[in-house]
């Protein structure tokens, strides 16, 4: 039987619904967006199991950790966005990739629109990071493109991951 529910945390960046289809997390949807979240979300409950880690592996990615999320996901769409999203959970924390090199990675080189398209409709942004495509030209700071929940979030993203992993060279380093 499948159960699906979600609870809400807070973030430096908004309130942030998380969603779960049975023991794996398939919706990550900021409160204020415009329309819907995408897929079924079921009931509001208080985070337990699957929830409670990933609400407490977020907090930790807030926090600067650079460590990688570890959490089963439920990913559904058409075969085309899922060969996408799991190119694009390739990208590390910290590292940016372009629509174009995004494509080539999916050995479509020649359809980055439809790759943009299928970045836009990643229903786990942060977990996979559709925040680190960036359009050709960009330097991450400038320019960086449209992002599903937002412009702003994009650049605090981008701009958090940067801090972070500039730390942690330090650290490594020291």
């Amino acid at each position: 039987m499948i159960h699906y529910r979600h609870t809400v945390m807070s973030s430096p960046i908004g309130q942030i619904l998380i969603g779960a289809r049975n023991d794996a997390i398939n919706c990550i949807w900021f409160t204020d967006q415009p329309g819907e979240p995408r897929p079924e979300i079921g009931d509001l409950v208080a985070p337990s199991g699957i929830l409670e880690e990933a609400v407490r592996q977020l907090d930790r990615y807030f926090g600067g950790d650079t460590a990688d999320f570890e959490l089963p996901l439920w990913i559904e769409g058409t075969p085309w966005q899922e060969r996408v999203w799991k190119e694009l959970a390739r990208v590390s924390y910290g590292e940016t990739i372009t629509y174009a090199q995004l494509a080539e990675r999916v050995e479509s080189l020649k359809h980055a629109r439809a790759v943009g398209t299928a970045v836009a409709k990643n229903p786990l942004p942060i977990l996979i990071g559709c925040h680190r495509v960036l359009p050709a030209g960009s330097d991450g700071i400038h320019g960086i493109g449209n992002f599903s929940s937002g412009a702003d979030r994009k650049a605090y993203l981008l701009n958090l991951e940067r801090e972070s992993a500039a730390g942690q060279e330090r650290r490594v380093r020291a």
